[in-house]
């Protein structure tokens, strides 16, 4: 509500209220950072005070009828600052050091995207227009249907802010939250900022209604094959999903048809049988090109076998893992929803060819062994007393983690073929316990990448992790975890041969690194010692027997803003079954001198 109401021309404050830990009351005794005097806290706890969960509650209704009441006395003045501000708003989007307006082509590879970036700024009260003709303007082609957001509006500080880069520098107050957020990056569409008034008056048309992006299947009549293109928008996830009896496949490297190329990763779509409506349907829909070819292309492919997902929450915390559940209903991907505490029921893991652990926090250990086990269960259960609780999942105690047994079975379950995904600093639980080799997470010390946006580049384009990827990525990140791999090289010149290639094999892959250049990291937010974080790994993949666990440094999946970053883990899930394609070679061998029998130490 915050933030809602300051960017639309209104007020609002922010306040920390102390809360409880729990249904009984205590007295406070709080570290010196959490009693200071912050911009986000200018009313701190005391310590010594006996507080219970009815005094939080009392305290932020008070705070709410107070603000409603002086609200009701000071309406007229309020209402005449929010027009003032939306006059200047529109004063400030006509100036000529711009920017005036920006501008999104409805034609980018990332077509839906880019439209639902444009019913999000509709959503919030923002006009956006088409472009009803061709023009130019600051020497940027505008082709007819690209979506103009001008700023000469009341909210046109509202999408500024959603576009600007953001500056946060080392000596700025301490940052509560993010300190990046630019919107372009992290969903991964193409936006141009205009400093130029002349767009102000260019031929377009107002939106009165959402974007729609309507797929077509084109091509040749009776194909052998249809192909997509991997443009990393989710909608693929989507169409392998909704046609599951489909055969498909993603291609292992680039190909040419018909004198267009098609790269590494296209989807393969098996014609014929009945089943051509279905997927103009689908394709029509979802908003995805799709092209019938004939004869279908001979080029080194893999088949995308539909995977069983698990997606797994811990009761320590289910805000974050939110977010993966969220974007999961939303785009419709099927899943069964477990609970850590389920880890150990190998007949369970059986079920699954995917396993997702989102973020839960940096404390592998309290994710393992769970809360103390000290007095009576705690149960997350809906009862007659409680009947607000259980509905998604519900348990007898929330208290037990997923146990050294449960540690046993989901490494063994890896071993024999799963797919473990994980994020953040979750990813020490698979580093810690040692599921994966080769992998340990370094401490910070005096990295301050507090919530921001960072440039991070393709290390391995044949990974099917990485299909539809160009060579840069803006991720977002915050703070942990610092991956470090085991680079050792130190091969015998004589090994043989098939001993190299199979410790090759049990390696790491680096997916993603975050830049190696300290001042090419940053793109919006703060970045404090990048030298810590450059050149780290920021997607890996590591081999477990026969199957793999991707370890995700960035947080794809993050309040549903990071969409660029969501391929990365579709590109997975989709792959399950083909993660080891085009795995890398062995480094080379050294040579050594060998002593000789009686040359002695």
């Amino acid at each position: 509500m915050f933030w809602v109401a300051n960017g639309h021309n209104s007020i609002g404050r922010f306040y920390e209220t102390y809360t409880s830990r729990g249904a009984d009351c205590h007295t406070v005794k709080l570290p010196e950072r959490q009693t200071s005097i912050e911009w986000f806290r200018p009313n701190p706890p005391l310590n010594g005070v006996r507080w219970c969960i009815r005094n939080n509650i009392n305290y932020q209704q008070s705070a709410l009828l107070i603000a409603l009441n002086y609200m009701a006395r000071n309406g007229r003045r309020y209402l005449d600052q929010f027009y003032r501000k939306g006059v200047r708003a529109v004063e400030r989007g006509r100036a000529k050091d711009g920017p005036n307006a920006y501008h999104i082509p409805a034609g980018q590879p990332r077509a839906v995207e880019g439209a639902n970036l444009v019913n999000l700024l509709r959503f919030h009260g923002i006009e956006v227009r088409r472009a009803d003709r061709p023009f130019q303007a600051a020497g940027m082609d505008v082709a007819a249907g690209d979506y103009i957001v001008r700023l000469d509006q009341p909210y046109g500080p509202l999408a500024k802010s959603y576009f600007s880069k953001q500056d946060y520098g080392p000596d700025d107050p301490r940052p509560y939250d993010d300190t990046g957020w630019t919107l372009q990056y992290v969903r991964n569409v193409a936006l141009h900022a205009i400093n130029d008034t002349s767009v102000l008056r260019a031929p377009a048309t107002l939106m009165t209604a959402d974007a729609r992006v309507k797929g077509q299947v084109t091509g040749v009549r009776a194909p052998a094959a249809y192909l997509i293109a991997p443009t990393t928008e989710s909608g693929l996830i989507q169409f392998r999903f909704a046609l599951r009896d489909v055969r498909m496949w993603a291609s292992e490297d680039s190909f040419t048809v018909d004198r267009r190329t098609w790269g590494r990763g296209t989807t393969i779509v098996s014609a014929g049988d009945g089943a051509d409506s279905r997927i103009t349907q689908a394709a029509e829909s979802l908003g995805l090109s799709v092209t019938g070819v004939r004869p279908a292309p001979q080029v080194a492919r893999h088949e995308l076998d539909v995977p069983r997902i698990a997606l797994v929450h811990s009761w320590l915390n289910t805000q974050n893992e939110g977010w993966v559940r969220y974007a999961f209903d939303v785009l419709g991907i099927p899943y069964t929803y477990l609970s850590v505490q389920q880890l150990n029921k190998r007949d369970l893991l059986k079920q699954f060819n995917v396993l997702m652990l989102p973020y839960v926090s940096n404390n592998a250990q309290q994710i393992v062994n769970g809360l103390p086990m000290n007095g009576p269960p705690i149960p997350w259960r809906r009862t007659a007393e409680t009947p607000n609780l259980g509905g998604v999942d519900s348990t007898d105690d929330v208290r037990p983690g997923i146990g050294l047994e449960g540690m046993t079975a989901l490494s063994q379950w890896i071993d024999a073929g799963g797919v473990a995904i994980t994020e953040g600093g979750t990813s020490a639980v698979f580093t810690d316990y040692g599921v994966t080799r080769g992998v340990d997470i370094s401490p910070a010390r005096q990295l301050r990448a507090s919530g921001g946006i960072y440039r991070a580049v393709l290390k391995d384009g044949r990974s099917p992790i990485a299909y539809g990827y160009a060579d840069t990525l803006a991720v977002y990140f915050n703070q942990v975890p610092l991956f470090q791999l085991d680079t050792s090289t130190d091969i015998p010149e004589d090994q043989d041969a098939g001993l190299t290639a199979e410790q090759a094999r049990t390696r790491p892959r680096v997916v993603l690194s975050f830049h190696q250049k300290r001042d090419s990291l940053r793109l919006s937010g703060l970045l404090v010692n990048g030298e810590e974080l450059a050149g780290r790994p920021a997607v890996l993949d590591a081999p477990v027997g026969q199957g793999h666990v991707v370890l995700f440094a960035i947080r794809p999946f993050w309040r549903w803003e990071t969409q660029g970053s969501f391929a990365l883990v579709f590109n997975t899930i989709l792959n399950w079954n083909d993660l080891g394609v085009s795995w890398p070679a062995a480094p080379k061998p050294t040579a050594r001198p060998v002593a000789a029998p009686d040359d002695g130490p």
